[in-house]
C-alpha cells in the first residue's frame, strides 16, 4: 500500500572551521596603590596568536568595586570599532541570555583581528575610599553573529556575563609606627567581590592568595612576612591577610615598602 501524501527535503550547508588564539599580552597600571581621589590608568594590550583572522575579538575592563560611571575614562585606544563605557545598569549580553549589569564596564571591539597585531584600550578610573579595587580584564574571541570562539581567560574568575575573566587588585598603602626593636601585625583586607554571574554558568570560585613577596625594603632591614597564607576568600566576602613587620636595634626613620600578593584564580 502506498500514501500520495509522503514527502522529502533536501538541502545543505557550510561549516567553516578556523583556529584563533586571543590573548592578553600585558595589563599595566601607573599606581602602585590605592591614594583616595586619585586617577589611576589601566593599560590592557591584547593580541590574536591565530593563525587565522578573528572575525571580532572584543576587549573587556570590568569595574567590579561598582564605580560611578563618571569616574570611568577612556583615554585611548587603537581598535578599529573603538570602545564605550557601560554603567551599572546596562543590558549587556551573554551566551546564557541578556542581563542587566551589577557593575560598570568599559568593552572595546576589533573587526578583522589578524594574527600577530597588537591593540591596545587605556582607561582612567578615580580611586575611592576603599582597601581595596578590582579591575576584571578579558578578550573573546566572536564570529560575525557574535557567538563565541574562545577567550584569554579559559577557567578561573566568572563574571557577571558568565564569562572568564582576569582579576587584578591594588591594595591600600598602610603605615604603622614601631620602636626600634618591635614586632607588629598589619591587618590587610582581602575582599573577593561578588560578580553575581547569571543563572546556569559556571559558578564563581574562591579567591586564594598563596604568596606575599616584598618588592622593595626601602633600605628596611627588618623581617616583613604573611603569617596565615593560603588564605582564601569566598565570593561576596572579606577576608584578612596578615602581614608581621619585626625589627631589632633597627635606625630610625620612615621607609617605604612595597609588596605584590598573587594566588588564584
Amino acid at each position: 500500500m502506498t500514501s500520495d501524501h509522503t514527502w522529502e527535503g533536501i538541502g545543505g550547508g557550510t561549516v567553516t572551521v578556523i583556529s584563533v588564539a586571543p590573548r592578553i599580552v600585558s595589563v599595566s597600571f601607573d599606581k602602585e596603590f590605592i591614594e583616595p581621589g586619585a586617577w589611576v590608568t589601566l593599560t590592557v594590550m591584547v593580541t590574536n596568536d591565530g593563525p587565522d583572522t578573528v572575525p571580532i575579538q572584543t576587549v573587556q575592563i570590568g569595574l567590579p568595586f561598582d564605580p560611578p560611571i563618571s569616574d570611568v575614562e577612556i583615554v585611548s585606544t587603537d581598535l578599529n570599532w573603538g570602545a564605550e563605557k557601560y554603567p551599572k545598569g546596562s543590558l549587556l549580553g551573554s551566551q546564557y541570555g541578556n542581563i542587566t549589569s551589577k557593575y560598570p564596564i568599559v568593552e572595546g571591539w576589533q573587526r578583522n583581528f589578524v594574527k600577530g597585531d597588537i591593540r591596545t584600550l587605556k582607561i582612567r578610573v578615580k580611586f575611592p575610599d576603599a582597601s581595596m579595587v578590582t579591575f576584571d580584564v578579558k578578550t573573546v574571541a566572536c564570529t560575525e553573529d557574535w557567538t563565541i570562539i574562545t577567550s584569554d581567560p579559559k577557567s578561573g574568575m566568572v563574571d557577571q556575563q558568565g564569562e572568564y575573566t582576569r582579576p587584578y587588585l591594588i591594595l591600600k598603602k598602610f603605615s604603622i609606627t614601631m620602636a626600634p626593636t618591635d614586632s607588629v601585625d598589619v591587618s590587610i583586607p582581602i575582599i573577593n567581590r561578588n560578580r553575581y554571574p547569571p543563572k546556569g554558568a559556571p559558578s564563581q570560585p574562591n579567591i586564594v592568595v598563596q604568596t606575599f613577596t616584598v618588592t622593595d625594603k626601602d633600605g628596611f632591614d627588618g623581617a616583613i612576612s604573611a603569617v596565615n597564607l593560603p588564605l582564601t576568600v569566598k565570593p561576596g566576602e572579606t577576608a584578612t591577610l596578615k602581614v608581621r613587620v619585626s625589627t631589632s636595634n633597627h635606625p630610625r626613620g620612615t621607609y617605604t615598602i612595597s609588596y605584590k600578593i598573587t594566588g588564584s584564580p
